[in-house]
């Protein structure tokens, strides 16, 4: 037998919402052919740009009023497309998984008897699937704290601030510290997160327990995320599972050729393997290495690994973690990210050791280049 790839070129935004309506509509249609005979007229009304299916011509093009489930299906599509869009980088596989895995998990607890609103249940599933690490870290504190995140709260509405929207009040206060906070800090450079945490619904003030009982699964069984990876993504993160440092270093240039959801979901994993703490994080064949050798490949996750090592315990993490974070400034995009990474661990003291390999990281950092002169 021989093996043909076929690469589909990527969604634009306008493509991913149009592709995304579709999705839905064929959720909502039983009968086959009337779905093909949607696509089709629905082909002929596209332009060269854009899939031609949205809420003021989906009447036109179905032949009949639109339903009420689908109206919801479309205002759902418009606030999540954004998102979608910059996290699957217009790719239909992904976009068409993870419709899926909303549909699954809403279906799951219905069975259950229990009701998810879908808007914050594809919010949180968002972050769930493209940043799993910082996902975690939300659940475990908003699950010890009655289900409501102060943290995320407080980011909302500062990023409300941002927009110049009207902040509720009682959140004017800086953001609680904590470690959502930090990793939350280190993607702040990122247009995903920015887009996710200014996507509707404001999630703050919401009781989290509910959707979070249902991703629980996923805590106690990382391979989730490794199920939905390609071949040969999935060969990568057993390389860099592996021992052997060559093999590591062999499979991080290999991520430079793979979709960014595949490049997060395996810094996903490499994260959830280093905090087993089965490994030294010190050696050279470490979980940690491994983030930092696919960050040094792929600028773009940098952010996703600097949030991973803030979310591990301190006491964890080795002197040399804050070497690695420091050389991740060299990107100029991540210096940002990575001083205030240094910051943080040199002000905790749960651990000496790396509170000092941290602080003279930062010194170097944030000192005057050599022969500059303050006027």
């Amino acid at each position: 037998l021989i093996q043909v790839p076929i690469r589909v070129p990527p969604l634009s935004r306008s493509d991913l919402h149009g592709y995304l309506n579709l999705l839905f509509a064929e959720q909502r249609e039983t009968d086959t052919n009337s779905f093909k005979a949607l696509c089709d007229r629905v082909r002929a009304a596209s332009s060269y740009d854009a899939i031609s299916f949205h809420a003021e011509n989906a009447e036109q093009l179905l032949g009949q009023p639109v339903s009420d489930e689908l109206k919801a299906d479309f205002v759902l599509a418009e606030q999540i497309a954004p998102v979608l869009a910059l996290c699957a980088e217009g790719n239909p596989r992904q976009t068409k998984r993870f419709l899926n895995a909303l549909v699954l998990r809403i279906d799951m607890a219905t069975d259950r008897g229990v009701s998810l609103d879908r808007a914050p249940a594809a919010k949180l599933l968002l972050l769930e699937y493209f940043l799993p690490d910082l996902f975690r870290t939300l659940a475990l504190a908003a699950a010890a704290n009655d289900g409501v995140s102060e943290e995320l709260a407080a980011l909302e509405a500062e990023a409300r601030r941002e927009e110049g929207a009207t902040v509720v009040k009682g959140h004017e206060e800086p953001p609680p510290t904590g470690t959502f906070t930090a990793q939350a800090g280190a993607m702040q450079a990122t247009d995903r997160f920015r887009t996710w945490i200014r996507t509707e619904p404001m999630l703050g003030s919401v009781d989290l327990r509910p959707y979070i009982y249902f991703a629980s699964e996923r805590f106690a069984l990382p391979i989730g995320v490794a199920q939905r990876l390609s071949p040969l993504a999935a060969q990568a993160l057993r390389d860099l599972l592996g021992e052997s440092e060559a093999a590591h270093t062999a499979a991080a240039e290999r991520t430079m050729t793979l979709p960014l959801p595949e490049v997060t979901a395996i810094i996903g994993e490499l994260a959830a393997k280093a905090r087993q703490g089965r490994t030294n994080l010190g050696e050279r064949n470490s979980p940690m290495h491994a983030m930092v050798k696919i960050a040094n490949k792929r600028p773009e996750v940098g952010a996703d690994v600097i949030a991973a090592l803030l979310g591990m315990p301190v006491d964890m993490l080795p002197p040399g973690a804050a070497i690695q974070i420091a050389s991740l400034a060299q990107n100029a995009a991540l210096k940002e990210s990575a001083v205030s990474a240094l910051r943080r661990l040199a002000e905790q003291t749960q651990n000496k050791s790396l509170q000092t390999a941290a602080g003279e990281r930062l010194k170097v950092l944030t000192s005057a280049p050599k022969g500059s002169r303050g006027r």
